[in-house]
């Protein structure tokens, strides 16, 4: 892990923390490829491909775009679930 700076933000020093560990820089589960978990992964190559033209892809938009969005759709609700809800602090 390079030495710790004074002028990058908490965010990034943290994200240069979990990819030296080899933990997924968005969710702290081990890594898949490059930086990101599976579950990211896989989100990011949907997203990806839902930005850009179907033509371009030589695809036809309909069928393709509609699976894509339904493959999406099912993710970000899986991760929403596995999502833990925030601990509650005891009033004193």
């Amino acid at each position: 892990m390079p030495r710790p700076d004074a002028r990058i933000s908490k965010q990034a020093r943290w994200q240069r923390k979990h990819r030296a560990m080899g933990l997924c820089v968005l969710c702290s589960r081990p890594v898949f490829r490059g930086w990101r978990c599976q579950r990211h992964y896989e989100l990011n190559n949907l997203k990806e491909r839902l930005r850009h033209p179907a033509k371009v892809r030589g695809r036809y938009r309909d069928v393709t775009d509609k699976l894509l969005q339904q493959r999406l759709k099912e993710l970000e609700a899986s991760a929403k679930k596995s999502a833990t809800p925030p601990r509650s602090r005891a009033k004193r």
